[in-house]
């Protein structure tokens, strides 16, 4: 879901959306970290700080359409 959010136009996607895909992101994020510390498998280990860069690079993402629908 978060991928598709620079896919839509300004209009489609509020500010509060938004604040409320970044917080649930970063809950998700939380609960995925609190899981790496645990005994699990090294590839599992691996899959959720996949995860975890996956959703931070998803956010990034979504920071920048954002920068870029302001400036105009």
């Amino acid at each position: 879901m978060l991928r598709t959010v620079p896919d839509g136009a300004p209009v489609e996607i509020s500010g509060g959306t938004i604040q409320v895909f970044q917080h649930l992101a970063e809950r998700v994020i939380e609960q995925i970290e609190q899981r790496l510390t645990g005994g699990h498998r090294q590839s599992v280990r691996e899959n959720l700080a996949q995860a975890v860069s996956d959703i931070r690079h998803a956010l990034e993402e979504i920071g920048r359409w954002q920068r870029r629908c302001a400036a105009r």
